[in-house]
């Protein structure tokens, strides 16, 4: 068999000089697969590294927010989320994830806000976040649970 370069490189060597030069959706998409295996510390290497070479990438923005709220940091996935609807106001999938950090963080108010805009942009959150745990606190409070329950049916 031949000798290429998978034969002579150690794979961490290889990914490394394939990211090297890699344009930043590649890297978004490779944080993407890894935050699917939950792999999210790699997966936000992945899209540090993807929002250094184009900053300004609302989905990416959006996607390492959900990668730092899995992580617990919810004020940098809030920061995220925050900045990405400045690019993009009318992220529906943000405005939902910002709703879930901020249940998860304790600002009810946010939360429901976010949650009511992202349903009025798409219907299929309404079932979604019903029985999403990210809102389980929020759920079971007793003021906002009912304001909660009125907005999800």
């Amino acid at each position: 068999m031949p000798r290429g370069v998978g034969y002579c490189c150690t794979p961490r060597l290889l990914a490394a000089t394939v990211m090297a030069s890699t344009p930043p959706t590649a890297l978004g998409t490779s944080g993407g697969a890894l935050a699917k295996l939950g792999r999210h510390e790699e997966a936000l290497a992945d899209y540090n590294r993807s929002l250094e070479l184009g900053p300004e990438n609302p989905e990416t923005l959006a996607n390492r927010g959900v990668v730092l709220g899995a992580l617990r940091r919810y004020d940098e996935a809030l920061a995220d989320h925050n900045r990405s609807l400045e690019l993009q106001p009318d992220r529906h999938n943000t405005l939902y994830n910002r709703a879930c950090i901020r249940a998860l963080s304790g600002d009810y108010d946010g939360a429901l806000s976010d949650l009511r805009r992202a349903i009025d942009l798409n219907d299929k959150y309404r079932g979604i976040a019903s029985s999403d745990p990210g809102f389980n606190k929020l759920r079971e409070d007793p003021t906002y649970g009912r304001r909660f329950r009125e907005l999800v049916g």
